[in-house]
């Protein structure tokens, strides 16, 4: 019989095989735990245990799924997300895949910084880290429940339910939505048991992550750091304005105004290990030599301006064809009754003419944007052009050096072929604080090509490069860059500048070894006048000799300090101003050097504030920067309330000079008055301070409650594997092992 003879004798076989395939592909899932469970299991055979008796079945797997599914359909997802961090992770847990969302995960980092909760990049991480599936976690967390003798009342779920789907499905009513799942062969009970158990678990997570207890000391510090503050007004000398007033001075040189080479290498050696602006009790100035992690970038740029010159004026006829396609754009809301502003609205649509300028301006947008896609395009595909034929996975470290094309022979091709001037070149070894403080490069965004459409600042992105360790895209979609992998498109904030750039060296954080290391620091030149071998060189020994200048000029400071004091308070504060500011004149165009500042409700820093930024942070290319920043300001402001005796609302004698070393500068302070928190406010705000601290202590906390690998291990989770059936008749046709789960 011939192939094509037999298929026609089978077809109706083959058809129905076909269907079954297609079926199990379609709902997979618990399904096929079920079809392709062991040969001579049943639904009561034993997959797992929990606890000391505790086991869960083929059937209770395909109940959980049941329930789970009558959540989704219940819109149990988005109502979870919408609740506090406790139901947000409940929603991850149980209704998402495995891999991370960016979208869920940028919103989980807004409510942990806006609530200043301690958690880290890897907390987040670790709740995508999962081993079972949903309906695992689903059935230990009820059980759990359950042991603690925690329910809901169906008829409160019921009630809880009639007056929440109105709201969570705009306007349809109970009876409506459950009678559409009814009709897939589901039962009200199974509905309101299922919207019980969730409840439950959410009220169980509750309860048990705000257990703590406070001391009464630890309330009032807290009542004290939130409504204590300070009002002050001061006048600012910074030490650069006087580094050059006054000579150095020591026994063996007693004129010399730059420090000796002994000096420099004193202080070299005693800041070494200390990374710039990296402000501490240790080290209040912020001095640091010690590199931090820096990559070096190789980049090809077009500016927008020379772009928007290759493109084609719009007709009219495009402009009316634009307008004519996309009418939805141009349609404003007006009252109905003209003479009535606060009649109801309806949509007008407004005349070509009213729109043509807008039109012009949206189309000359469009055709840019095409434009430079078309030329980073062209620039990525040349780069990557010694790719082809090479395996993925092969496309890393020397492999990927070893392929990659010259970008300077890029950059001439795409002016060659567009007529556009085309920038190219390398940087120098740059860290996070340079990129960041550079005019383009801290402007720079990476667009990867995800459904997401989520852009990642560059210097976040570059940084993250694998050879650096560090995590600031590790919960996104995206992979980490390669080193010579093209990274594109890149787009600055400001819509001037498009490019393609890789990374083609890193340098780990390191001690500096001597005094005389330098650090090629150039950025990304894109003026018209720049020298291509123009290069900007960071030298330690021209800082250090900087700051020792610095250190002189703080010595200078105070004395300036009370100086300007004695004059204020025989004359006036507005005369000592305008004496020392005609001494010590602004650059053309600056404001003042010399002002009375003012600052009002200054509220203390806490420990715990550094606490959280420290874990919000971790991992992160900024990091350091951001907590130096923080914690300048907090000794700053500490030291302000430091001036105030205990039982009083002022220093014991005003005006006054204070140093303040995290910002080189010494204060001359006018006034300065506490605002203490009295006995009936400190009752009034107890409550208050007591609830967020525990709110905040139970949102730490769930992200340790609901983590899988926690809720396991509180189960004592472990998987049964069956034994293969003995060949010896005699022995026991079924066994089970346990292992851990």
């Amino acid at each position: 019989m011939s192939l094509i003879k037999w298929f026609r004798k089978n077809n109706r076989k083959l058809l129905a095989i076909a269907v079954v395939f297609l079926m199990v592909a379609f709902i997979g899932g618990p399904a096929l735990t079920y079809l392709f469970r062991p040969k001579g299991g049943s639904l009561k055979s034993a997959l797992a245990r929990y606890g000391t008796k505790g086991t869960i079945t083929h059937r209770d797997i395909m109940i959980a799924q049941r329930q789970l599914d009558i959540l989704r359909k219940l819109g149990i997802p988005n109502m979870l997300r919408a609740q506090d961090i406790s139901g947000i992770l409940l929603g991850e847990l149980l209704f998402t895949e495995r891999t991370t969302s960016p979208r869920v995960i940028g919103a989980l980092r807004n409510i942990i910084q806006s609530n200043q909760l301690r958690v880290t990049n890897q907390q987040i991480l670790d709740m995508y880290n999962r081993d079972h599936r949903e309906e695992i976690y689903w059935i230990l967390l009820k059980k759990e429940v359950e042991q603690a003798g925690i329910a809901v009342n169906d008829e409160i779920a019921e009630d809880m339910l009639r007056r929440n789907i109105p709201r969570m499905f705009e306007g349809v009513s109970y009876a409506q939505l459950v009678n559409k799942i009814i009709q897939g062969g589901i039962s009200e009970e199974e509905i309101i048991s299922a919207f019980a158990n969730i409840i439950a678990v959410h009220e169980y997570a509750r309860i048990i992550l705000s257990c703590e207890d406070l001391t009464l000391a630890q309330i009032s510090k807290l009542a004290s750091i939130k409504n204590e503050s300070i009002d002050t007004e001061f006048v600012r000398m910074p030490a650069e304005l006087f580094q050059d007033d006054s000579p150095r001075r020591s026994a063996s040189q007693p004129d010399q105004t730059e420090p000796s080479e002994e000096e420099l290498n004193e202080h070299f050696e005693k800041y070494k290990h200390y990374y710039q602006a990296q402000v501490s009790e240790e080290n209040p100035y912020g001095f640091g030599y010690k590199f931090d992690n820096m990559v070096r970038l190789e980049y090809i740029a077009v500016k927008r301006a020379d772009v928007e010159k290759l493109i084609e004026k719009p007709t009219q006829q495009d402009k009316e064809q634009y307008y004519s396609n996309n009418k939805y754009r141009f349609i404003e809301q007006v009252p109905i009754d003209p003479n009535d502003p606060n009649s109801p609205t309806t949509g007008r649509l407004k005349k070509f003419g009213e729109v043509a300028v807008q039109i012009d301006n949206l189309i000359r947008r469009d055709r840019i944007a095409e434009k430079i896609e078309t030329i980073l395009s062209k620039a990525k595909y040349l780069s990557e052009q010694k790719y082809s034929g090479v395996e993925h996975a092969e496309l890393k470290g020397e492999k990927l050096k070893d392929l990659a094309a010259d970008y300077t022979e890029i950059a001439g091709e795409i002016s060659d072929t567009y007529s556009i001037k085309t920038y190219s070149g390398k940087t120098g070894l740059l860290s996070h604080r340079d990129i960041q403080e550079d005019k383009y490069l801290s402007r720079m965004f990476y667009q990867p090509a995800t459904s997401d459409m989520i852009s990642y600042p560059l210097v976040q992105f570059v940084l993250a490069v694998e050879e650096l360790g560090l995590d600031d895209i590790v919960i996104s979609n995206i992979n980490k860059p390669k080193m010579y992998e093209t990274i594109s498109p890149v787009m600055d904030s400001l819509g001037q500048i498009a490019a393609v750039i890789r990374i083609t060296e890193v340098q780990p954080s390191r001690v500096p070894e001597t005094i005389d290391e330098t650090v090629d620091k150039t950025t990304i030149k894109m003026d018209e006048d720049a020298e291509e071998t123009e290069h900007e060189v960071f030298v330690i020994k021209e800082k250090a000799t900087e700051e020792l200048r610095l250190l002189a000029g703080q010595r200078q400071a105070g004395k300036k300090a009370e100086e300007f004091i004695s004059f204020a308070e025989e004359k006036t504060w507005e005369l000592a101003l305008d004496k020392y500011n005609e001494l010590y004149p602004p650059e053309p165009n600056e404001p003042n050097n010399f002002e009375l500042v003012t600052l009002a409700d200054l509220k203390k820093i806490g420990s715990e504030a550094m606490e959280v930024l420290s874990a919000q942070t971790k991992g992160f290319a900024g990091a350091r920067l951001s907590k130096s920043q923080v914690k300048a300001r907090m000794m700053i402001v500490n030291k302000l309330f430091s001036l105030v005796p205990a039982k009083s609302d002022t220093p014991e004698k005003l005006p006054l000079a204070v140093e303040m070393q995290p910002n080189m500068s010494y204060y001359c302070i006018k006034s300065l008055k506490m605002n203490r928190l009295d006995r009936d406010e400190y009752y009034k705000n107890k409550a208050i301070s007591v609830y967020q601290r525990d709110f905040m202590e139970c949102q730490n906390l769930a992200f340790e409650h609901f983590k899988p690998e926690n809720i396991l291990r509180r189960m004592n989770f472990r998987i049964v594997e069956q034994k293969k059936k003995p060949k010896d008749a005699n022995e026991p046709a079924e066994n089970y092992d346990v292992q851990p789960g």
